[in-house]
């Protein structure tokens, strides 16, 4: 089976750590090119680095109006550049190690392919 951004959505959460934290957001990204294949015992999940800001995180829910439209383009921007480094890696690749299932879950091993390390 094969999952998409057409027929899906993939979001990361951001948290702020050291010391300019105070100063950062949390944020809530959109990856808004990706790929998953999913077969009986292996996922591969392969992602374009472009992530879309969708808003600051404010005590756990989403305030889209926290951030300006320029605040927004700067910090994505800084994260395909600065943080995944897009124009030297075009790609985030997670591949299963083993998936295991309940009744109420699933747990995924693996490797995540980022900055050409894995």
């Amino acid at each position: 089976m094969k999952i998409d951004n057409t027929i899906a959505e993939c979001f990361v959460y951001t948290e702020r750590e050291g010391a300019l934290s105070p100063i950062g957001h949390d944020l809530k990204l959109e990856a808004t090119d990706f790929t998953v294949e999913v077969s009986a015992d292996t996922i591969v999940a392969t992602f374009e680095p472009n992530l879309k800001v969708v808003g600051a995180m404010k005590g756990g829910a989403l305030d889209t109006s926290e951030l300006s439209a320029k605040d927004r383009k700067k910090i994505e921007d800084n994260i395909r550049k600065e943080v995944l480094g897009a124009r030297k890696y075009s790609e985030i690749k997670y591949t299963s190690d083993s998936v295991s299932r309940t009744e109420s879950e699933v747990a995924i091993e693996g490797k995540l392919a980022l900055h050409g390390q894995t």
